[in-house]
């Protein structure tokens, strides 16, 4: 179960974020994805706290 939550985490990062966007360095594209991990965190736990 964990193998396909890791899974299913991957093809959203790489769908809603990578897919879309060309990075002009590894830098920004660190950025972008600590920035996206950040956000996903964030609604999860609200997702949490709702329930």
């Amino acid at each position: 179960m964990a193998n396909a939550a890791v899974e299913s985490f991957n093809s959203t990062l790489e769908w809603e974020l990578l897919s879309r966007r060309m990075f002009d360095a590894k830098e920004q594209a660190r950025r972008e994805v600590a920035a996206f991990l950040a956000t996903r965190a964030t609604e999860e736990a609200t997702l949490h706290e709702a329930a």
